[in-house]
């Protein structure tokens, strides 16, 4: 299979690969089927397995070396706690 050189966006052109490559013809058979126009409830499953395939990592992991870490790299940590504290009010510093 012989291609024709593709055009860059500089107007030059760019050899094509001499065969195509499997692993070219399989990335773009998943591109394609990836961004292919279908109906809206793919969207939908693939939502929800990705959701899936989330849990199950999260309850196949091992806890333990978890638990093992020292409570000093652990203490304090919320899910806010990333989040700087906060300035004091308007009201509060006029009533100095």
């Amino acid at each position: 299979m012989t291609t024709t050189p593709a055009p860059t966006p500089t107007g030059t052109t760019t050899p094509a690969p001499a065969d195509g490559g499997r692993v070219a013809r399989f990335v773009r058979g998943i591109d394609a089927r990836l961004t292919a126009p279908g109906p809206g409830f793919r969207l939908l499953e693939v939502h929800t397995l990705v959701a899936l395939v989330i849990g199950l990592r999260l309850v196949a992991r091992d806890w333990s070396a978890i638990a093992e870490r020292p409570a000093a790299l652990t203490d304090g940590l919320t899910f806010v706690s990333w989040l700087p504290r906060t300035c004091p009010t308007a009201s509060s510093s006029r009533s100095r």
